[in-house]
């Protein structure tokens, strides 16, 4: 009987999906552990983009942005840490339960690496870089500052 119970137990462990994490390049962060970077962002969505400034800064194991416009409007702050992320202060027309949850799922891709279904983080040439969110057609283009 025993042996049955343990040849039952290990072909079902067998039968279980093992989740691979992910290695190499797709699983480094885009941005960079400096203390504080600034980058030149561009959102293009279907309809619509938004640009301006994205500072962002790591501390204590999270990382910390704001993402403002041109004419010093704030969009939104985030903080990202463990796969998670908050976003604080939002513009109201970004406030949707929506658009909040598809703008931190790509400021984790962002901050903590990795691989996620739909979304692309491709290097550009003078240490920019751009995520793509193919799902909801979304473009991020982040060019860094020069200070």
């Amino acid at each position: 009987m025993m042996k049955y119970l343990i040849w039952i137990s290990l072909c079902c462990a067998s039968c279980v999906p093992v989740r691979q994490t992910p290695t190499g390049e797709n699983r480094q962060p885009a941005f960079d552990g400096r203390e504080t970077a600034r980058y030149r962002v561009t959102i293009q969505m279907r309809k619509a983009s938004i640009t301006g400034i994205m500072i962002v800064k790591h501390t204590c194991g999270e990382w910390r942005g704001s993402l403002v416009n041109e004419f010093g409007v704030k969009a939104f702050d985030f903080i990202v840490g463990e796969e998670k992320c908050r976003l604080l202060n939002v513009i109201p027309f970004l406030d949707k339960w929506y658009i909040r949850r598809i703008l931190a799922r790509d400021l984790i891709l962002l901050c903590e690496g990795g691989e996620q279904r739909g979304r692309y983080l491709e290097r550009l040439p003078g240490g920019g870089f751009l995520l793509k969110n193919e799902k909801q057609h979304i473009e991020y283009t982040f060019q860094p500052v020069k200070q």
